[in-house]
Formats: C-alpha cells, sequence, structure tokens
C-alpha cells in the first residue's frame, strides 16, 4: 500500500479518535416568572366593578325615591344640586379627620413592612379611636339635626327641612359628589405612586395601569399621621352609612308628618 495512503488513513483515524477534555457544561435556564396573582376578576373585573358599581348606587337611589324600580335610567341631578352638597361633604371629611388624629385610643404597630427600593423594614404606627369617633358621631346628631340646616335643592320638596331629612333628600347628588372626590382622591394617589422613594404594594404592581389603580399602587400612602388608605376605607364609609340610614328614616318621618319628601 502506498505510503501516502497509510498517512491519510491515520489522520483520518485521529480525527474520529474520541476526545478526552470534558465538555462544557450547558448554563442553567431561566426559571419562568410565576403569573401575577389578579383577584376581583382581574383588570376587566377591576374596570366593570369602577364603571358598574355608581351607576348601580345612582340607579338604586332614584329608585327608592320614586318608590319602585324604574323600567329606565334616571336623569342625573343638575350641577347645582350636586355642589351644593360640596361644603357639607368636605365639612364631614374634614371633622372626620381631625377626630381620627385627636381623640384618645392606644398606639398599634402594624404588621412588618419591607421596603422594595431600600430594602429596610420598618413598621407604622396606628390610633385606634375609630369606635370613639362612630358614638360620638351620634351622640352629636340631636345637636347638628336642631341646629344646622341644607338650602333647597332639586330634589328638595317643599321648604328646607332638618339636617337628618335632607340628608335623605340630597342622597342622590351627594352620592354623586362623593363619586367625583373619590376619582380625584384615586388619580392624585395613583399618580404620586410613581414618585421616588414610594414603598409600593405587591397587589397594585401587575403593570396592567386599570388593575393597578383599582388595587392601589402605594403601600400606606400617608399624610402626617393620616393613613389615607385605612381613614378613606373605614371612617367616611362606615359612619357615613350609619347617618344615611338614619337620615332616610328622618326623611320618612317628615313626609308621613306632612313636611315634605
Amino acid at each position: 500500500m502506498p505510503p501516502r495512503t497509510i498517512a491519510s488513513r491515520s489522520r483520518s483515524r485521529s480525527k474520529r479518535a474520541p476526545s478526552l477534555s470534558k465538555p462544557e457544561p450547558k448554563a442553567p435556564k431561566a426559571p419562568l416568572a410565576a403569573p401575577f396573582d389578579f383577584e376581583f376578576g382581574g383588570p376587566l373585573g377591576a374596570l366593570g366593578t369602577m364603571v358598574a358599581l355608581p351607576l348601580l348606587i345612582i340607579w338604586l337611589s332614584e329608585c327608592a325615591l320614586h318608590g319602585n324600580l324604574l323600567p329606565y335610567f334616571p336623569s342625573p341631578p343638575s350641577t347645582a344640586a350636586i355642589v351644593s352638597t360640596v361644603p357639607y361633604l368636605f365639612l364631614y371629611i374634614a371633622t372626620g379627620i381631625f377626630l381620627a388624629l385627636t381623640l384618645p385610643g392606644p398606639r398599634v404597630a402594624g404588621t412588618l413592612i419591607k421596603d422594595t427600593v431600600s430594602n429596610k423594614e420598618f413598621t407604622l404606627t396606628y390610633l385606634i379611636n375609630g369606635h370613639l369617633q362612630f358614638w360620638l358621631t351620634l351622640a352629636l346628631l340631636p345637636f347638628l339635626n336642631t341646629a344646622l340646616t341644607l338650602s333647597p335643592v332639586t330634589l328638595t320638596v317643599g321648604s328646607p327641612t332638618a339636617l337628618l331629612a335632607q340628608l335623605g333628600h340630597t342622597f342622590l347628588p351627594s352620592s354623586l359628589a362623593v363619586i367625583i372626590a373619590s376619582i380625584a382622591l384615586s388619580t392624585y394617589l395613583f399618580v404620586t405612586s410613581y414618585f421616588p422613594n414610594r414603598t409600593l404594594a405587591h397587589g397594585g404592581t401587575s403593570g396592567n395601569p386599570v388593575y393597578d389603580f383599582f388595587l392601589g399602587r402605594e403601600l400606606n400612602p400617608r399624610l402626617g399621621g393620616l393613613d389615607l388608605k385605612v381613614f378613606c376605607e373605614l371612617r367616611p364609609g362606615l359612619v357615613g352609612w350609619v347617618l344615611l340610614n338614619v337620615g332616610h328614616a328622618a326623611m320618612q318621618v317628615s313626609g308621613a308628618r306632612g313636611g315634605g319628601g
């Protein structure tokens, strides 16, 4: 066999010979991010709640005013009727804030919070006096009913009535004023949550603006010692719920006695 052929065969065998070096290890695959755990039906549920709930309140209030279920959606009250309730709404909220910050009660540390920006852990302090504020507000009702009256608005029939009965008469424009104020405050908190050094809530950082607006991005937005989420969720709504019930009862008594309504 010619030497050239033998040499070429030996070279081909050396090429096919297995390598003694170990193969390079493959880089581990990055774990897949877990899907965000949406609540309230996700973005569509949040949007539906924000749109449908105010409309339902308006419709039910008009049905209650007329004493039956209307087959059509009621026309909203005039702008003047809504604006006329704003000073009293402001007075009610301001009084609630004053009582929340000044009434006596134990100061309790909240749950441990981990700041996602600085990785520091801290707790917030809360003044527990909501029960006292509730009963104090109810105790003041007879004095308010005697001393204060509201000017007549579109939905009021006859002369001005006492404050409690007027709460029932002005329920629809008052509800619209509260809805507008809630949207304004929520928009403010949503915008300021993008400011630096804000502790964000896990549930409000989905990346969907509608869902995050609904849940709230900032964990504990505060103005001084006032936790806005805690105050708005518990104080004005739950105390105001009882005031509105008493106001509707007073409106019914006023109407039964010939006082209008």
